[in-house]
């Protein structure tokens, strides 16, 4: 299908012929006739879903108390509290925050001044640094490379 259209540019007239060379789109399908509304007079009749009958529960089997080896009792393991913690006199540093310590800078034995970085603790995904309160000597390190630690938890013992 052709046609003309005039169109203006910079003050000058131009007639213009165009043609469409797509096909039309179809118009979309009317939805199909479903009928009269109904007018229900009564509710619905709902149908029961069918269920799987329950099993019934299992029998207890009565057993000799000589036939049946008695079951072991799990023992539940306390970790002991370090001993030589409360042994040695000094500060202990607890942990700041929950996380995981990374790495540990110092070993015991070592000097340290106030603000030096004993150990790095990671907490949601950032690297936290533990840094000394005070000059002095580490006494002892209560946790290892890797462990998991809560808020509070001792770490080291500064002396």
């Amino acid at each position: 299908m052709k046609r003309r259209f005039k169109i203006t540019v910079g003050g000058k007239t131009y007639e213009v012929e165009v043609e469409e060379t797509t096909p039309a789109e179809p118009e979309p399908a009317p939805p199909p006739y479903i009928g009269p509304p109904r007018i229900l007079t009564e509710p619905p009749k709902r149908t029961p879903t069918p269920r799987p009958a329950l099993s019934p529960p299992p029998k207890k089997i009565e057993a000799s108390r000589a036939a049946v080896a008695p079951t072991p009792q799990l023992q539940q393991i306390q970790p002991s509290p370090p001993e030589t913690a409360a042994a040695v006199t000094g500060e202990t540093i607890k942990a700041p925050l929950p996380g995981v310590v990374v790495s540990i800078k110092v070993k015991e034995g070592d000097q340290v001044k106030q603000g030096d970085t004993l150990l790095i603790l990671e907490s949601m995904k950032m690297e936290n640094s533990l840094a000394a309160p005070r000059s002095g000597v580490v006494k002892r390190i209560l946790v290892q490379h890797r462990a998991s630690v809560q808020h509070g938890d001792p770490l080291i013992v500064l002396e």
